[in-house]
């Protein structure tokens, strides 16, 4: 900590002040009447609700409310339309059609092959003939296939432009379905991304116990809406997937789809019946990442002492007929990182050039004036495997953005009750807690400018405005008890003001959300003429946690009201697996002591796999060359060997004989 406090120094000692009179400071939210437009918002959430539930037909009363419905933060994808004589002609010339205007690789065109090969039979066996629906439930000729393969090598492009439009042109829209562990990984997902719990109406709290995965007569309703019509179903970020997990996806399918597929749930675990009868089950990932907490659940953990679910899971795994294994990468444009990749990955090691390592030292800061490509580094992730530090760099990057945009920024302390009387010590290191996992999501002080990137960490309108949604901050409506924020003294030195009041609501904009929550059609006012689609008014909510002070006997309940966002690109290393870090990436090489070394490797290699080349990626200190070239943790390896070996060079021969069954060309290379 104190290196890292060394390293910004300079940066947060220089000066931001900002003229306290500045126009951006007079005027706060969008007008008077606040009040009304925030009502509004409610009224159309609830009425956006309620419609879905009236078209889908879900009951209310489970206990669950809305948190079990699909919660991943996504982008859409680019729209795709297959003309109908184009469809008309079957899966195999509508997936050649969109992996040639994808511009695929030849190894990304291998794993569609195999998938349009599966769905070009049934299309040929469809019953109606005027249709080119397939069926989604058959005993026979399911396809089911494991794509490995690092990051940058093109998995989620395929699935968001190739597989989706695929599937939703033979299945129809609600034919297709992806999912991931984390609403992070959900977020790359496409118009389709969900989280693994939501996909299956779990909560996060919810056992894994197989008996406790039977649904209720509600439940029942519910996933047969979600899952009854799906063709193809993703997981994605697979290394991240416990194993009892994927057991529970595999067993809550197949509920979900017994009623109206006339299905013998029993039968599950059958290679014919797994996941109900999918036609497509795509599990996507790379188990060199960093594995689920804890890493005893991870798919390739050994099944010694593991609990049935977890054996279930493993066996579902084993069982896939097909395993792609991806190498080629295409998210770098510098072959230096492409080369210290490729040698990580590969077993028992291998040496780099020092023309590779020259560059990995190159991207180390120092702790001098002359340095400047901290200063430059705006809009960069920064992330690390220890929450203090995150947490650190949340507030750097936070005062160190808002004067490149010169912009003031707020400081939102929390609101906390403790259940019981505190000391004023043990009351302050509470508020300093760093780890927000354990509080609720929720910081201590939450810094925010207008024009900040952030996240939600509250799910407002399911499927898309959902915990870990991009949002941009566009005004901040304050307390009407604060304080004038005009001439204040902390704004003329520091460039920044605390406020006394928790905020009345922060106003945010969703990223690609063409809906208006705060103004009706009819005519509530726009306010000056303010944009006011996709802008949501966020308002500060209450959760409860636990919190044990080093010199407290027992943990104590605390309530915490905040408003429920976070900076956007600071966070651990678990949250940023899957992303491509654009702009550009700071990487921290620090650990915690006793962290093992397999661990360490594995966090080198999210690190390293997450900027395209190394002029984007900045470095606290530095990693360690003898575990960069000590290859891969033997566990994984063997295991890999193990269970995926012979599985690659059986696949490769099936795509040649997919390839040249539906007449595509032969691979080049």
């Amino acid at each position: 900590m104190k290196a890292l406090d060394s390293t910004y120094a300079a940066l947060l000692q220089q000066d931001f002040a900002i003229s306290s009179g500045a126009t951006q400071l007079a005027r706060h939210g969008f007008g008077k009447d606040s009040s009304t437009m925030i009502a509004l918002q409610k009224q159309t959430i609830a009425l956006a609700k309620k419609q879905q539930s009236s078209e889908h037909e879900p009951v209310d009363g489970d206990g669950q409310g809305d948190s079990w419905l699909p919660s991943g933060a996504r982008q859409p994808a680019e729209p795709q339309w297959v003309p109908m004589p184009l469809a008309m002609q079957g899966p195999a010339a509508v997936a050649l059609k969109l992996l040639t205007d994808a511009s695929c690789t030849e190894e990304q065109i291998d794993a569609v092959a195999l998938l349009a090969l599966s769905m070009q039979k049934r299309f040929d066996e469809r019953p109606d003939k005027s249709s080119i629906l397939l069926p989604v439930a058959t005993p026979a000729n399911n396809h089911r296939a494991l794509w490995l393969g690092g990051g940058g090598v093109g998995k989620t492009r395929t699935l968001c432009m190739v597989v989706q439009p695929l599937a939703e042109t033979f299945f129809g829209p609600d034919g297709y379905s992806a999912t991931a562990q984390s609403n992070h990984a959900a977020q790359n997902l496409g118009s389709k991304g969900r989280t693994l719990h939501s996909a299956n109406g779990l909560l996060f709290t919810d056992s894994m116990q197989t008996a406790r995965l039977r649904l209720t007569p509600q439940t029942q309703k519910k996933m047969d809406r979600l899952v009854g019509n799906l063709g193809v179903d993703v997981i994605d970020e697979l290394g991240a997937v416990p194993g009892d997990l994927l057991h529970a996806d595999a067993l809550r399918k197949s509920y979900g789809r017994c009623q109206r597929h006339n299905l013998d749930t029993t039968a599950y675990m059958k290679p014919a019946e797994t996941w109900g009868r999918m036609a497509g089950k795509l599990l996507c990932g790379d188990f060199y990442q960093l594995p689920p907490v804890p890493a005893t659940g991870s798919l390739l953990a050994k099944p010694t002492n593991q609990s049935y679910e977890h054996q279930q899971g493993r066996k579902l795994l084993m069982d896939i007929e097909y395993v792609v294994d991806f190498v080629q990468m295409q998210r770098f444009d510098d072959p230096l990182l492409v080369e210290v990749l490729e040698a990580m990955r590969t077993p028992g090691g291998k040496k780099i050039s020092e023309e590779a390592w020259r560059a990995i030292t190159a991207t180390e800061m120092k702790q001098d004036d002359k340095d400047t490509r901290l200063r430059d580094a705006r809009g960069w992730y920064e992330c690390a495997y220890e929450w203090r530090l995150v947490s650190f760099a949340m507030h750097a990057h936070a005062r160190l953005n808002a004067k490149a945009a010169g912009k003031v920024l707020y400081y939102i302390p929390s609101i906390d009750a403790p259940a019981v009387r505190m000391s004023r010590k043990d009351f302050d290191e509470m508020r300093g807690q760093p780890n927000i996992n354990t509080s609720a999501k929720f910081p201590g002080i939450l810094p925010v400018y207008v024009g900040m990137e952030m996240i939600l960490t509250e799910s407002y309108l399911p499927p898309s405005i959902v915990r870990g949604a991009p949002v941009e901050v566009v005004s901040i409506e304050l307390h009407p008890m604060e304080p004038e924020i005009l001439g204040r003294d902390s704004i003329a030195s520091h460039g920044c003001v605390v406020l006394h009041y928790m905020p009345k609501c922060i106003y945010v904009r969703l990223q690609n959300c063409k809906d208006t929550f705060l103004a009706s059609d009819a005519g509530v006012p726009q306010h000056g003429n303010a944009d006011l689609q996709g802008v949501l008014a966020v308002q500060p909510i209450s959760r409860s946690w636990r919190y044990k002070g080093k010199t407290m006997d027992a943990a104590i309940a605390v309530s915490r009201t905040q408003c429920p966002l976070l900076p956007r690109k600071q966070c651990t290393l678990h949250g940023v697996q899957g992303k491509t870090a654009d702009p550009g990436f700071i990487a921290h090489w620090t650990f915690p002591v006793g962290l093992s070394k397999e661990s360490i490797w594995l966090a080198y290699y999210v690190s390293l796999s997450r900027p395209r080349g190394f002029s984007r990626l900045l470095s606290h200190g530095l990693p360690d060359r003898d575990i960069i070239e000590g290859g891969p943790p033997e566990d994984i390896t063997s295991a890999f060997e193990e269970m995926f070996s012979q599985k690659i060079a059986a696949t490769k021969r099936a795509c040649a004989r997919a390839r040249a069954d539906m007449g595509w060309p032969a691979r080049c290379s």
